[in-house]
């Protein structure tokens, strides 16, 4: 009974950290000069101070550390933070100075790599339909790319943030009803628990308008943490797989739709851009906070999905691909204005 009393003061410790956190970084960056600056290819109009997504990882080392320690005695904190912080310094230098595209994806290759290769093993996301190696390698280029799906998305006030709440709380929902199946369920937990918690504490400071952006930091190691825990609830069976398709469907279309026009016409896709469907919302002077609400409420009725396509897959997911192509077909129309 002590565990989870404990457990629960670390989230809620976790919480308060990353606020107060995220509160010191909006004034320390606006004085140092983190900053991100308006240009053609973004769509904020004044300059603010980016790098937040320090406040949410800093907690959540602290946090998993605390409860890694209570729970298992270090079973797992050699293994999910030092792919983690990696990320984060070189993902935060890139914030600051721009890496060369090759390196960063390379480095986001290597951790995916490997915490892949100590969870998901001897698992298989696709359920021995390919090859044991196929599979692996296939897997964990996934996770890289949802990663930086993930980077790619994130181009309005709240959206990472809402985003990762949605995430966090589907995956928790799914861990709950099938926890007997589900790999490294415990993992999962904590993982998605403390992401929840860090994202509500961010999300007050990146509402529209503002205080401060998440960036690379965040959205890399946040999108590295929530595709790990989806990649092994996707390989626990196959309505769970189609459940994590769901969850991260709007995600998944957006991003995927937008890189595969951007690479049509040749553009360099791992530029600044104001292509997603969202954000054409946007230049079409629909609202930043109707915008963001439109994609939250288009997420809860994606995990209501997600959580019944473990009754009903093929349904479940047909009906998701409908809501999402209304999505996106009403953020594209032209006649979205004040």
């Amino acid at each position: 009974m002590n565990e989870y009393i404990y457990s629960l003061v670390i989230l809620i410790l976790s919480f308060f950290i990353c606020l107060a956190l995220t509160r010191f970084l909006v004034l320390y960056f606006t004085k140092t000069g983190v900053v991100d600056s308006p240009d053609p290819r973004r769509l904020h109009k004044k300059t603010t101070p980016t790098g937040g997504g320090i406040a949410v990882i800093a907690s959540f080392a602290f946090g998993f550390l605390a409860l890694d320690f209570i729970l298992y005695e270090w079973r797992y904190s050699l293994f999910i933070l030092p792919p983690l912080l990696t990320l984060a310094v070189i993902s935060f230098y890139d914030d600051i100075k721009e890496l060369p595209p090759a390196l960063r994806f390379c480095a986001h290759v290597i951790a995916a790599g490997y915490i892949s290769y100590n969870f998901l093993l001897p698992y298989q996301l696709f359920h021995g339909e390919l090859s044991y190696w196929a599979d692996f390698v296939i897997a964990f280029i996934a996770l890289a790319g949802f990663m930086n799906i993930y980077n790619f998305m994130d181009g309005i006030d709240g959206i990472t943030a809402s985003e990762s709440i949605h995430l966090s709380i589907t995956i928790l929902i799914l861990s709950i009803l099938r926890g007997d199946v589900i790999i490294h369920c415990e993992l999962i937990i904590i993982i998605a628990s403390l992401i929840l918690m860090c994202s509500i504490a961010f999300i007050i400071y990146n509402w529209h308008p503002a205080y401060i952006f998440i960036g690379d930091v965040g959205t890399i190691t946040i999108g590295m943490l929530l595709g790990f825990c989806l990649m092994l609830i996707a390989a626990s069976g196959v309505k769970l797989f189609v459940s994590v398709i769901i969850a991260s469907l709007y995600y998944l279309a957006d991003g995927g739709i937008t890189i595969l026009i951007r690479l049509v016409k040749k553009e360099k896709i791992w530029l600044p851009h104001v292509n997603h469907f969202f954000q054409q919302a946007i230049r079409q002077r629909l609202p930043h906070k109707k915008i963001t609400t439109e994609i939250i409420l288009c997420n809860y009725w994606l995990m209501m999905l997600s959580v019944s396509a473990l009754y009903y897959p093929m349904l479940s997911l047909l009906l998701a691909i409908g809501l999402v192509i209304r999505v996106l077909v009403k953020f594209s129309e032209k006649k979205n204005v004040d």
